[in-house]
């Protein structure tokens, strides 16, 4: 009987496939995002300071609009309440690009890509894994700041309203949203630049891209807006303005938006170590 056996070659990284190959990433890159002090602390760290900035908002809110909180509607107080999200994506953004850059500046980075030589598999598990933290991270913000701008609009005399009216749900679904989408953006640009200021400044020109836009003299990019990243996450959550797109097409736009953007990551950072 021939005994001339074919050796399968299993690289460290693949496992029995490339399906296995992924898990195996996504299981290291969820191991050192989560013994990160910095990143263990983040869920809390963004309700906080969610509500914090939810609370500056409605206690400010006579000065900037001229009436006092109790004149605002039910609805009002939600979304001005809900900004404080905004704050928490900021705070998840400046995190994200920290972890993402913590590895090129203690030269880790060659091991890892030892161990995982495959970079686009690499990125897209690192990827997942600080979408995922981001999203619980967002979940987490988006109901403090709700919980607090209810308590403010009770303390204040100011109408309430409750989870279950659909609009306020969706609103908070799409403030929800906001950490997990720039915590990818910020991982890519970082990969990118190789730098936690660059990972930072490419979320950032991300998130304010609609208002450089409307900058543009006669309106020439308008209608390009409700296409920008930003522009589709009000549109999930049903805050858009009159041309917003739907929730779908809202949710396809980010997604089309997430691959182009770790496409260019992945290329940009397909240099030698």
């Amino acid at each position: 009987m021939s005994t001339n056996a074919r050796t399968e070659h299993v690289s460290p990284d693949t496992g029995n496939g490339r399906g296995a190959g992924f898990i195996t990433a996504l299981a290291a890159e969820w191991t050192k995002l989560t013994t990160l002090r910095s990143m263990r602390r983040a869920p809390v760290a963004c309700a906080v300071t969610g509500g914090l900035v939810a609370a500056l908002f409605l206690l400010t809110l006579e000065a900037t609009v001229g009436a006092p909180l109790s004149h605002q509607s039910a609805t009002e107080v939600a979304s001005t309440s809900a900004l404080g999200a905004d704050a928490a994506a900021l705070l998840i953004i400046v995190l994200t690009a920290a972890f993402a850059t913590s590895e090129h500046g203690t030269g880790l980075i060659a091991y890892t890509l030892t161990v995982t030589p495959g970079r686009g598999r690499r990125l897209a598990a690192a990827a997942t894994a600080v979408g995922v933290w981001g999203l619980l991270c967002g979940v987490l913000a988006a109901l403090t700041t709700y919980a607090v701008g209810q308590a403010v609009a009770l303390g204040a005399g100011a109408p309430v309203i409750g989870l279950t009216d659909p609009a306020t749900a969706r609103m908070l679904a799409g403030a929800a949203l906001m950490s997990p989408f720039y915590a990818v953006v910020a991982l890519a640009a970082a990969e990118a630049t190789r730098s936690l200021p660059g990972g930072v400044a490419g979320a950032l020109a991300v998130l304010v891209a609609p208002t450089l836009m409307s900058w543009v003299p006669s309106g020439a990019l308008d209608p390009l807006l409700p296409f920008t990243p930003a522009e589709a996450l009000h549109a999930v959550g049903g805050v858009g303005g009159p041309d917003a797109l739907g929730p779908f097409a809202g949710s396809a736009v980010l997604g089309v938006w997430l691959v182009v953007i770790l496409f260019a990551a992945r290329f940009a950072a397909n240099r030698d170590v």
